[in-house]
């Protein structure tokens, strides 16, 4: 994965004046960086705590399969799948409450 360095003059570009399209463009990417390295920092720490990010693999069936959603109800997995839904909603407000 490469290095990217943002200075402070490309951190700013989201407040800069937007009317002009290069300043403009530098924002929106600034944005699209900063938004994916919120994703990586999510889907990390998501699969620190549940091994995986993968549903089949948190579940241990294949939704995409008759014998898999069988599986799905007959274990009643959507408890594990609110679970999930739980922490992921807790991982997600902790990353964002750290960025401030």
């Amino acid at each position: 994965m490469p290095t990217i360095y943002l200075d402070a003059c490309c951190l700013n570009r989201p407040f800069d004046d937007q009317s002009q399209p290069c300043v403009h463009l530098e924002a929106e990417a600034v944005l699209i960086i900063l938004a994916r390295l919120k994703t990586r920092e999510f889907m990390k720490r998501f699969e620190e705590q549940f091994g995986s990010t993968n549903c089949r693999m948190l579940l241990g069936c294949d939704l995409g399969t008759t014998e898999g959603q069988q599986t799905f109800q007959t274990n009643h997995l959507i408890e594990h799948c609110f679970e999930y839904a739980e922490d992921a909603t807790r991982i997600a407000l902790s990353i964002l409450e750290n960025q401030a």
